[in-house]
């Protein structure tokens, strides 16, 4: 890889480079991490509509084909780490962003988008992967709940925006962000939409 001897990164995405490849393997996988999609804290009606719509997401089975649209045959291993505080129904009288999203009838996630498989742009300038077709079910489900049209918006950031959790020009953050205690200090996460190990691409 240059004058780099090996890469340190999530699984798929050292996969997805691995399959480009034919002198790069994965050398190696560890540990295990959730990913969330974050909100500005004390969004809780945004937070829950977000948390209500991944459970039926992943109760549908509607997850499981998202999943193998992108990665294939792989199993699909999701941490439920919900909790009793977990949303179970929309808010029935939206306030806050929620109230914003559904008025101005757009849901803005920001991502980085140079991050496949996750999220990166297509030939046409669209971004693409397992996180935008995770927005757009988001925003399929939203929408029904509250019987409306909502466009979804993938909004390009960078990584260190994302990590300032300033949320100037965009509603939620969707783009492989792993839940860390340190993180979730400065933002509120959404229950996992998905479970990934690192890997080393060597």
């Amino acid at each position: 890889i240059g004058d780099v001897d090996f890469v340190l990164a999530d699984l798929p995405t050292l996969k997805y480079y691995e399959a480009d490849a034919d002198d790069l393997y994965i050398a190696g996988s560890f540990g295990a991490e959730d990913f969330g999609i974050a909100v500005a804290p004390g969004e809780s009606d945004l937070l829950d509509a977000i948390d209500v719509a991944l459970g039926e997401i992943i109760v549908s089975g509607q997850y499981d084909h998202i999943f193998a649209d992108t990665f294939g045959d792989e199993i699909v291993v999701l941490t439920d780490d919900t909790t009793s505080d977990t949303a179970t129904a929309y808010p029935a009288t939206p306030t806050g962003t929620l109230a914003d999203v559904l008025a101005a009838e757009e849901l803005v996630f920001g991502t980085d988008p140079y991050y496949p498989p996750f999220e990166s742009y297509d030939s046409d300038g669209v971004v693409v992967g397992f996180d935008a077709d995770i927005a757009w079910a988001i925003g399929d489900r939203i929408a029904t709940a509250y019987d409306q049209d909502l466009l979804v918006i993938m909004h390009e950031k960078t990584w260190d925006d994302l990590l300032a959790f300033q949320y100037t020009d965009y509603d939620a953050t969707l783009s492989a962000m792993t839940k860390t205690a340190q993180r979730a200090e400065n933002t509120d996460f959404s229950r996992a939409y998905y479970s990934s190990k690192q890997g080393i691409l060597a």
